[in-house]
């Protein structure tokens, strides 16, 4: 009789030595052995001592529990059940053996681990290559489903590395009206910064697809998203606003500038005008002010049918009120004639004027440097080098001139009350230096008149303007044709000018 601790294990050693092993015992441990005595280091060793009971197979010092050794390429332990049975292996303590569990069942073909014991829930099932997390009937290859619809139990997703704890990319699965793509951003209670530096988000929330960035905000802290881009459920783009819906039906929109809106891109259904506007919206039947500020007017340009038209309002009004006189200013239209409406056309550099047929405004053909305004002359007896000063009247002391490219008009009255100089022709200011041209004489003559000038002229005053001077003199022009030009002796202290010519520059 053969026994082990008692137990019958073969009706006799000869019986025993028969089997293809035999065991042999040391000690407390059990060891498998061939029927040469020789103890087989791929058999089965049974450790029992004071401080462990492990179990070998294959190997005669087992490192836990069970250790089991191949001396081939593959180990592999199978568990089998009947056809339509699960099998697999719980894991837990004394009081709850099965707290998790590794299952298979032979009549889903699904594997799935999961927790909690009597109350199992599949944490991860796999069933003809489809994953689910969350989920024991996966409906893609992976599916991620969480525990309820709270911002907490929603199932999200979060992609880090070694870096640090806070993750690169996050999934964020609330609801249907609910869901984000984050980078360097994630949600715990709340959104929060995985990094200082930068952090972007494309949200669907309240049935608009958003954009959104923040920046500076440190790890972990509270991340305030600015709208950036937010497109609605109609097509309408709002850039820095999160409400580009903010007009009637017929009207489709791009609208930019913040939470005001002030800047807005829309098109008319069915037609094809495209308006560019300002503070002004089109609420379905008529142009509403948008901004919050009443000072605050407003400005629109209109494509249609080729015509581009320029519209403003001299008046401002608050957000909602009716926009009365945003009219036409300026248009132009299919054959590109402009026509000003209303208002003037200023150039505000000196130089630039308005080419006629040609590119450059140094062409003759140009109509540019186009000037109004007053002069104040300076009267002067000089012969040599002894001036004449004159006091002016106080109050006929100007006269205008216009400038258009080369040509100067000049037009006005000039009163002298006194002079203090007896000798010099006579010689007033000119507004611009006359043209000087090598060659060509750029004299000018034109109209004047002397008043109350108390002398001895008895011949036509005409202007006189020499090439490259700054100032016009009086030619008397005699019966006889003797000309001469006036000085100071040919009138007296008190007297009067009138002049209207014109003069090259």
């Amino acid at each position: 009789m053969a026994t082990l601790k008692g137990q019958t294990i073969a009706a006799s050693y000869q019986d025993l030595v028969k089997r293809a092993d035999t065991y042999a015992q040391a000690g407390t441990n059990i060891e498998l052995m061939d029927d040469s005595g020789d103890v087989q280091a791929t058999g089965l060793y049974l450790e029992s001592n004071a401080t462990t009971s492990n179990v070998g197979i294959g190997t005669a010092t087992p490192h836990g529990l069970l250790n089991v050794v191949s001396t081939s390429t593959h180990a592999v332990a199978s568990i089998q059940s009947e056809d339509a049975s699960i099998a697999g292996l719980d894991f837990g303590n004394e009081s709850t053996p099965d707290l998790g569990r590794i299952r298979y069942d032979n009549n889903t073909n699904k594997l799935s681990l999961g927790t909690e014991g009597a109350t199992y829930t599949s944490t991860i099932v796999l069933n003809d290559g489809a994953v689910g997390i969350g989920t024991a009937a996966p409906l893609s290859t992976l599916n991620l489903e969480g525990t309820d619809s709270s911002a907490t139990g929603s199932g999200d997703f979060w992609m880090s590395t070694a870096l640090d704890d806070y993750p690169q990319l996050s999934l964020f699965n609330y609801t249907h009206d609910d869901v984000a793509v984050s980078f360097d951003a994630y949600y715990n209670s709340g959104w929060k910064s995985s990094d200082a530096g930068s952090n972007y988000q494309i949200y669907k929330y309240q049935d608009k697809l958003r954009f959104r960035y923040d920046s500076g905000i440190a790890q972990g802290s509270s991340v305030t998203f600015n709208e950036g881009i937010v497109i609605d459920t109609s097509g309408n783009v709002g850039i820095g606003t999160s409400n580009p819906a903010g007009w009637t039906s017929d009207f489709s929109a791009l609208q930019v500038g913040g939470t005001a809106n002030l800047v807005s891109l829309t098109t008319q259904a069915g037609s094809s005008d495209l308006y560019l506007t300002n503070n002004a919206y089109w609420n379905g039947s008529q142009w509403t002010y948008i901004s919050t500020n009443a000072s605050d007017e407003a400005s629109l340009i209109k494509m249609e049918d080729g015509i581009i038209k320029f519209r403003t309002t001299s008046t401002a009004g608050a957000a909602g009120a009716e926009i009365s006189d945003l009219t036409d200013k300026m248009t132009i239209d299919s054959w590109g004639d402009v026509t000003v409406e209303t208002g003037d056309i200023v150039f505000g550099t000196a130089g630039k004027g308005i080419c006629l047929g040609v590119t450059s405004n140094t062409d003759s053909n140009t109509l540019d440097d186009y000037e109004e305004g007053e002069h104040t002359p300076t009267i002067v007896g000089s012969h040599a080098v002894t001036p004449g000063n004159f006091v002016l009247n106080g109050t006929n002391n100007t006269y205008r001139y216009t400038k258009i490219g080369r040509l100067v008009h000049i037009q006005g009255l000039v009163v002298i009350d006194s002079d203090n100089s007896t000798s010099g022709t006579l010689k007033v200011s000119l507004p611009f230096t006359a043209a000087s041209a090598t060659g060509l004489s750029c004299r000018s003559y034109g109209s004047c008149a002397l008043y109350d000038h108390g002398g001895t002229i008895d011949g036509t005053v005409m202007t006189s303007i020499d090439d490259g001077d700054a100032f016009f003199k009086l030619l008397e022009i005699e019966d006889d044709g003797t000309r001469n030009y006036l000085d100071e002796t040919d009138v007296d202290g008190a007297w009067g000018l009138g002049v209207d010519f014109c003069y090259s520059v």
